[in-house]
């Protein structure tokens, strides 16, 4: 996978490569590095191959893999939803602050995405109750395997929040969450 480094420094190449090796073959850095010449079946080449081309396209690696890691936990993602950032990851460890030392538990998550906020906030404090918006129904479906991936427990609502007629039918929280990742 070389030929990334007309797109990407050599250390970023490098570490692409390793991720699509391990979603793809199964194999870590260090059994690539201790068998360079390790042999691959046919299926693996060719999806490895997929993989090259669609990021000499200038694909995320992420919506390749469709898996994107938030808060030490793995999420799907594909076009759909945004990638998470660390940015957000910062957001969720305030948030949590927030919830442990107030009396609420009654979270939402607007514009949910992939669901990486209301997940992360479950599974950190399972006696909250989260609810997750958004008015996009391909992505409330990738929040909702991930959801049931997760085992996390959250209510998905198919509304478009900035509508006012919407407003009253949504409910009283606690604590609103949003992120934009753009």
């Amino acid at each position: 996978m070389s030929q990334l480094q007309v797109i990407y420094s050599a250390h970023e190449s490098a570490n692409i490569t390793s991720l699509c090796f391990e979603k793809i073959a199964g194999i870590n850095k260090s059994e690539l590095i201790k068998n360079p010449e390790l042999n691959l079946s046919e299926l693996v080449f060719k999806n490895l191959t997929t993989c090259l081309n669609q990021l000499l396209q200038h694909q995320p690696v992420q919506y390749v893999l469709e898996e994107a890691w938030f808060y030490n936990l793995p999420f799907k993602v594909n076009k759909h939803v945004l990638i998470p950032r660390p940015e957000t990851e910062e957001l969720v460890k305030l948030a949590i602050s927030f919830i442990k030392t107030s009396i609420g538990k009654k979270i939402i998550d607007i514009g949910t995405g992939s669901g990486c906020i209301p997940i992360t906030i479950k599974k950190i404090i399972p006696e909250t109750q989260v609810s997750a918006i958004d008015i996009d129904e391909h992505a409330l479906q990738v929040a909702k395997e991930n959801a049931k991936f997760h085992e996390a427990a959250i209510e998905f609502i198919k509304e478009d929040i900035l509508e006012k007629k919407n407003f009253n039918s949504i409910g009283i929280f606690d604590l609103i969450i949003s992120r934009s990742e753009e």
